[in-house]
């Protein structure tokens, strides 16, 4: 592939640097979100050599990177005719997978409070309402999140 931008200039560069300290705050690994902001910058599908030699990371780092990325939903593998290699891109539906994946943890903790608000006894209603505080937070952000994929599947229509 020849559109090498996203390696050379120090912009790139911080970008792919600030996408790896991102998901590592979400608890990924790092490499994953330079992997992610590389492929974002990039025009066309990349091959793991190319992905090794733009971020100076082991090629089995960058692959089960990917893999971990393809899991997600982010990335996906393709191939390039008359070329055996494996190569990655960005996911068309990348975003929509994303708010799926935000909406279903969203549900799994609202199903997760209502279980804490049953351990509650009726004699702390500090607790209580703790608790419904939460579940009425997290029922409004689920709502949101919803409004926002029917959005961006209208959008793909």
């Amino acid at each position: 592939m020849n559109d090498q931008a996203w390696t050379k200039s120090a912009r790139s560069e911080q970008f792919i640097e600030l996408m790896g300290r991102h998901l590592e705050e979400d608890g990924l690994p790092r490499i994953a979100g330079r992997l992610m902001g590389a492929l974002l910058l990039s025009a066309s599908p990349r091959s793991l050599d190319e992905l090794t030699e733009g971020l100076a990371v082991s090629k089995a780092s960058i692959s089960s990177n990917a893999r971990l990325l393809d899991v997600l939903g982010v990335v996906e593998k393709v191939t390039v005719p008359g070329d055996r290699r494996d190569y990655y891109q960005i996911s068309d539906d990348a975003l929509r997978r994303i708010l799926l994946r935000q909406m279903e943890r969203s549900r799994l903790l609202l199903d997760r409070l209502d279980v804490g608000m049953a351990a509650v006894p009726d004699s702390r209603p500090e607790l209580q309402r703790r608790l419904a505080s939460w579940a009425e937070f997290m029922g409004r952000m689920t709502g949101r999140l919803e409004e926002e994929l029917e959005g961006a599947q209208s959008e793909q229509r």
